[in-house]
């Protein structure tokens, strides 16, 4: 058997709270997971080898400034796909920061409740979710650190 290489993998709370119920639903772990996507992943480029990996367009100058827009913040944290226009409504949402003004906690449970009660996970993970929400609004300056 051939010697195993460990690394890290990082993803965006999103991603990690849809691979928990597979993971244990088939109970197996996330690193199998992990290893399975890795497989399949070499399998196809080994099929398509005359066409390069395409990154998605700006991919690769995601840290340079667009023009007339302030930058982000650089964050450990991922801010995914629970901040995007399929997932929430921008005008609702800022509706909902301006009602809960100075109170985090009710923030979060109303952008839980409104956008990820649905979601077929834990409450932890729908808790997050709305966390991450608040999190990407601050880092794309839509909330100031002291607002909710």
């Amino acid at each position: 058997m051939a010697a195993k290489t460990r690394f890290s993998v990082a993803l965006d709370e999103g991603e990690y709270a849809e691979l928990l119920d597979p993971a244990d639903k088939h109970r197996i772990s996330m690193a199998w997971i992990v290893r399975r996507a890795v497989a399949e992943f070499l399998e196809r480029c080994r099929h398509e080898q005359q066409r390069p990996l395409r990154l998605p367009a700006g991919a690769h100058r995601s840290r340079q400034r667009l023009s007339g827009t302030p930058p982000v913040p650089r964050s450990d944290l991922p801010f995914g796909s629970e901040f995007s226009p399929a997932q929430i409504g921008l005008p609702a949402l800022l509706e909902l920061a301006h009602e809960h003004e100075a109170d985090w906690k009710n923030f979060e449970a109303a952008v839980r409740d409104r956008y990820f009660a649905g979601h077929d996970t834990s409450d932890y993970n729908k808790g997050k979710l709305a966390n991450n929400t608040k999190l990407s609004m601050r880092a794309y300056g839509l909330i100031g650190g002291k607002d909710i």
